[in-house]
């Protein structure tokens, strides 16, 4: 009887000793700090951002690239041929990690998505993420006649009245929940240099669409962060707007599209605008640089394209390269790749390949 007694006493100690530790380690659990799985995922192989940096793998990351062939309404989607050669070009000769194009509706395979997986198949291939911006402000590569007004980005964003037959949000949610689970998207952008009238509350408007669309991506796709594009000349030049307008849902910030600054490094709104970002503990990028083949010492595009001019432009880029981050920047994408030298576009050989590469040696 004693013997027995024992173990049972014994038995009921042991038993409420393992309970304790249990209470305890629920306690202890409930008094950490809660994170959220973005920055937990320090080995993640998306894109995630910790402060003003972006992180890959539990490393920070900068993004070197270019702007290449967007695909959409009277812009064909590329072949396999020239999808390889461009992208090997990227990798091999600027040390680049990243491609920015369009991911427009129209160049969607009415939703079977045959182009973008192309895009994305190459990309792997060769290391590169891809920026995909899903509409266009403008009229370029969209079926509309008629840039988007201020009226579409309160509501019109949500309607089938843009030559698709998916509402923009619709569309946007769908490509997100598509791709969720592809590394290779670097991030979303909703807009190619969304705008709307100088007036009282646009800043607002332009964050309440920013914001609905944020929610709306992840709540299919929580993997990948998402990006409003660079506002633009009027709404988004007053620092004060700027920082209403980008202090919300988006994660980062398209700081900056440039094609008539060339001999100027870092312009004094570009500055302010990544001042904005940083205090708002946001990695901040330039989505869109580009200098003509022409170019001359003063900045202004004359005469024909010779060696001299194409020197001169990879000069320019280097200071801004340099400039931008020194400033804090985690990106910059360059307009654009090409198969020559002509315009904006940088060819195979062009001395911009080489600056390109020194600044994505520690990408």
């Amino acid at each position: 009887m004693m013997s027995f007694s024992k173990e049972r006493f014994h038995a009921v100690h042991l038993t409420a000793f393992l309970l304790l530790l249990v209470i305890l380690s629920v306690i202890i659990m409930r008094s950490l700090p809660r994170q959220t799985p973005r920055l937990r995922a320090a080995g993640s192989p998306f894109i995630t951002r910790s402060g003003p940096n972006l992180m890959v793998n539990g490393s920070i990351l900068r993004l070197i690239g270019y702007n290449w062939h967007w695909v959409g309404t009277g812009c064909g989607s590329p072949s396999n041929t020239q999808l390889e050669t461009t992208f090997s070009s990227i990798t091999d000769n600027s040390n680049g990690n990243v491609v920015r194009t369009a991911f427009y509706q129209s160049g969607s395979n009415n939703g079977a998505y045959t182009d973008f997986d192309r895009y994305i198949a190459y990309a792997k291939k060769y290391g590169l993420y891809i920026v995909p911006v899903l509409v266009n402000h403008w009229t370029s590569c969209e079926p509309s006649t008629a840039t988007k007004t201020t009226a579409w980005y309160q509501s019109g964003y949500k309607q089938t009245n843009d030559g698709y037959p998916l509402s923009f949000r619709d569309y946007a949610i769908k490509l997100a929940r598509h791709y969720a689970n592809e590394p290779t998207i670097a991030f979303w952008q909703l807009v190619n240099e969304p705008d709307v009238l100088c007036s009282a509350g646009a800043a607002q408007i332009l964050r309440g669409f920013a914001d609905d669309m944020t929610t709306a991506i992840k709540a299919v796709d929580p993997n990948h962060l998402v990006d409003l594009g660079t506002p633009g000349w009027c709404v988004g030049n007053n620092p004060k707007d700027y920082a209403t307008i980008v202090s919300g849902q988006v994660d980062l910030c398209d700081v900056w599209h440039s094609y008539d600054d060339g001999p100027t490094p870092l312009p004094s709104s570009m500055q302010r605008r990544i001042s904005v970002c940083q205090n708002l503990n946001k990695p901040s990028f330039v989505g869109e640089g580009g200098i003509c083949a022409n170019v001359t010492a003063g900045g202004s595009c004359s005469g024909a394209v010779t060696p001299a001019t194409l020197q001169q432009r990879a000069s320019f880029f280097d200071a801004k390269l340099s400039a931008g981050f020194d400033a804090g920047l985690v990106g910059y994408m360059l307009w654009s790749k090409g198969e020559q030298s002509i315009q904006d576009d940088i060819g195979l050989g062009d001395p911009t390949e080489s600056v390109l590469a020194k600044y994505g040696a520690g990408k």
